[in-house]
């Protein structure tokens, strides 16, 4: 490709719209430098993999932190910059493949497009005293408070997410842990927030 921030990018065919991201960095012996996201370059990108970023948020997660599984109102592109996370996704849109599981480990460089309606997680790997992951997420829609989605419990043994034993207690918000599991989840009100969700990004 011709667009320097990104070298290369593989779509996961089970879960539609789900992309695998690497971009260009600069590691040297002070740290990693790279561009994240430059909106000059955007229509230039393969259409695939355009994203209209409008918000940037920035997760700093100790080794054994453990978050969602959530599947909010908006389209994700993320990327690691420091650490090491295991990420797992999970199809939550109607279709013959709800509830498919796909985990991939991702480094410096690496990350992912998560379209609407699919759940996305994280585990922080590393030592428990290694320093925390960094793992920035880009954002098509706007936070706010109270905002209702979609969500699992990232421990549900039917998903059998191959979460890491880093023989340290993982760490997980209490509310993700009170979400529902697979079986008990509202696939009608899950599928409704998904098209919803989906018409609200269309162009009037």
């Amino acid at each position: 490709m011709s667009v320097p921030h990104i070298n290369n990018y593989t779509e996961i065919r089970q879960i539609p719209g789900l992309i695998r991201l690497s971009y260009e960095i600069y590691p040297d012996a002070r740290g990693v430098y790279g561009v994240n996201y430059n909106s000059f370059e955007e229509l230039e990108l393969d259409e695939a993999i355009r994203f209209d970023n409008l918000q940037t948020n920035v997760s700093v997660s100790y080794p054994g932190t453990i978050r969602g599984i959530h599947a909010e109102p908006w389209g994700k592109e993320t990327e690691v910059v420091w650490g090491t996370v295991l990420a797992a996704l999970v199809e939550l849109r109607d279709g013959d493949n709800f509830g498919y599981v796909y985990t991939v480990r991702l480094e410096p460089g690496q990350g992912l497009i998560v379209p609407i309606g699919v759940g996305h997680s994280f585990q922080s790997l590393g030592e428990p005293d290694d320093s925390p992951a960094f793992y920035v997420y880009s954002v098509d829609g706007q936070w706010r408070p109270n905002t209702n989605y979609p969500a699992l419990n990232p421990l549900d043994p039917a998903l059998a997410i191959p979460w890491a034993d880093l023989g340290i207690p993982p760490k997980i918000k209490e509310a993700d842990l009170n979400h529902p599991t697979l079986a008990q989840a509202d696939r009608k009100w899950f599928f409704e927030t998904w098209r919803a969700a989906e018409a609200a990004r269309r162009p009037q």
